[in-house]
């Protein structure tokens, strides 16, 4: 039995990062139907440039897929867009 669904899990991401990384703003956007039984999540992060190497966000990506995982996401997929400007990232979750 799981306390939380992973689009709950996704969307209080926001409150729990901006608690210990000052600085910088994670954002779950445009939470979305995608079918029956799919959802799409975007995540945003801003953060001052050269604060992350691309490493660094994988990593961080990995940590967010891995709490919706536990938070019961199945056939869960993920995408680390490439960044469109330096100090912003953006990761496409999809889950059943």
């Amino acid at each position: 039995m799981f306390v939380l669904s992973p689009t709950l899990a996704i969307m209080g991401a926001e409150k729990r990062w901006g608690t210990f990384r000052q600085g910088t703003e994670l954002r779950a956007k445009n939470l979305r139907k995608d079918g029956p039984d799919r959802r799409v999540a975007e995540i945003h992060l801003d953060y001052p440039p050269g604060l992350h190497a691309p490493f660094h966000l994988k990593m961080i990506g990995t940590g967010l897929g891995s709490a919706a995982l536990a938070a019961g996401a199945r056939d869960l997929t993920m995408e680390l867009q490439p960044e469109p400007e330096p100090g912003h990232a953006l990761w496409i979750l999809r889950y059943a």
